[in-house]
């Protein structure tokens, strides 16, 4: 829906409407593309996390201060969900964009 009200200037009953009434039809295919890119989202914070806690935490024990990297880590973590969660929403938008073609 976020995709209809970013798109157009709608209210949120009228957003959800359209939005229900584009993917009319494409229901398993929008399921298949959320859940695919769910998988790729998590596999992709999760790799981020595996890689760089220890890195950080080495470097924080070296440096003695283990809590501000670690939350420097978070950070950096935090922007890597959140640059993947803004590519997802320009994708749909895109989407969107193409189903009212």
């Amino acid at each position: 829906m976020w995709q209809v009200v970013a798109d157009r200037e709608r209210g949120p009953i009228d957003a959800l409407r359209t939005s229900f009434g584009l993917t009319r039809g494409h229901a398993l295919k929008a399921l298949a593309v959320s859940l695919i890119f769910g998988a790729v989202y998590v596999l992709l914070i999760s790799i981020a996390q595996l890689a760089l806690t220890p890195v950080i935490r080495l470097i924080g024990l070296a440096l003695g201060q283990i809590a501000l990297l670690q939350l420097i880590g978070q950070l950096v973590i935090a922007f890597i969900g959140a640059v993947l969660m803004m590519g997802w929403t320009v994708y749909l938008a895109f989407v969107y964009r193409r189903l009212t073609a």
